[in-house]
């Protein structure tokens, strides 16, 4: 169904005529559009999040993206734990590791979105609408209750289009680091060559670089602190 929104919510959009046949005796009609539409969203609702195969799927094209979004958390995590704030490192010549960086965007779709969205288990996984976007933000006790180098006084929020994501499993306005790493740790792939039997490019990020924070406490973070923000992501 998504095909054919991409041919008529433009149209509906900028206020143009509907399609009609050759002979122009039948055209769709606003109903017409309201319930592919609906039937767009239930299908984005089945793939990316209810159907019986919705977690296979996430990790065969969800997981690596997942995976590369936990690494750049976790290291902008331990900069921050390590030097007080995250600060990008310098290369010899002056630029910036941008691995590194305090700020990353990420160019997607609509699929992209709402496949992120499943993954987490939103409450709503429609098909996103133009402009949307997701936004992740690492944030920092700032009385610096972890200890040096680790990960308890770390906890992210992500927001949809403006507005917190509702998920069951942790309140996404202030959710302990470790938390999110336990929930999206089975929807990454040990070996997505191996799951989906094809080649994959292994970068620095998503290839099994943070193994170490597999065993971490479930040490709650109190959100009813003034926290300082340590790094932003968007997608």
């Amino acid at each position: 169904f998504l095909a054919y929104l991409d041919y008529l919510v433009p149209r509906r959009c900028h206020l143009l005529p509907l399609p009609c046949n050759r002979r122009l005796t039948s055209c769709l009609t606003e109903k017409d559009v309201d319930a592919i539409l609906d039937n767009a969203h239930w299908e984005f609702e089945h793939l990316f999040r209810d159907g019986d195969h919705a977690e296979a799927f996430t990790r065969a094209t969800t997981g690596p993206f997942l995976a590369e979004l936990r690494d750049s958390v976790f290291r902008h995590a331990k900069a921050a734990s390590e030097r007080g704030r995250a600060k990008p490192p310098r290369y010899n010549d002056g630029s910036e590791d941008l691995r590194n960086s305090a700020f990353e965007l990420y160019s997607t779709h609509e699929e992209t979105i709402a496949a992120l969205l499943g993954a987490f288990k939103a409450k709503y996984v429609h098909v996103p609408p133009y402009s949307s976007n997701i936004v992740v933000e690492l944030w920092r006790d700032p009385a610096g209750a972890g200890e040096p180098g680790g990960y308890d006084e770390f906890f992210i929020r992500i927001l949809y289009n403006g507005e917190i994501v509702e998920v069951p499993w942790c309140d996404l306005n202030a959710c302990p680091v470790e938390w999110v790493w336990q929930y999206t740790k089975p929807l990454i792939p040990d070996d997505v060559e191996a799951e989906c039997g094809t080649k994959y490019f292994k970068g620095d990020s998503g290839d099994g670089d943070f193994d170490e924070f597999d065993d971490f406490d479930d040490g709650a973070i109190d959100p009813d602190v003034d926290a300082d923000p340590a790094a932003g992501f968007a997608a």
